[in-house]
């Protein structure tokens, strides 16, 4: 997928060995758009504790440029990730999981659990 982005920024990668964060810096505010996935187990899962974006900065495509980018690493290295979806502010439940199914995640049998695995292994 590719996204529409509709703000310029930056878009920063760090990495450890269990760690992999991805922040989106727009000028102007204080605060990044962050997606970070945290190592669970040697078998390639993976949890995401969530895809943060500002209030103020929503609608404009950075959590689709996030999720893009995200999924490329997991693909790449095959990782399986499983996700909590937790409605906050203007997003409500609904909408939160027609944004992942958009990329591959699916209900992994709890009311806010999602799990996307490797679209390599799919094939």
């Amino acid at each position: 997928m590719t996204s529409m982005l509709m703000v310029k920024g930056e878009l920063v990668k760090s990495a450890t060995e269990d760690c992999i964060t991805l922040a989106y810096y727009v000028p102007g505010h204080t605060q990044p758009a962050t997606v970070t996935i945290q190592k669970m187990c040697d078998d390639g899962t993976w949890y995401a504790p969530g895809l943060f974006v500002p209030e103020d900065m929503r609608n404009r495509g950075i959590a689709s440029l996030l999720m893009d980018e995200l999924i490329d690493v997991l693909d790449e290295h095959e990782f399986t990730v499983i996700t909590g979806v937790h409605p906050t502010g203007d997003l409500d439940y609904d909408r939160l999981i027609t944004f992942y199914r958009k990329y591959g995640f699916e209900k992994l049998g709890y009311e806010i659990a999602l799990i996307r695995y490797p679209q390599v292994l799919n094939r």
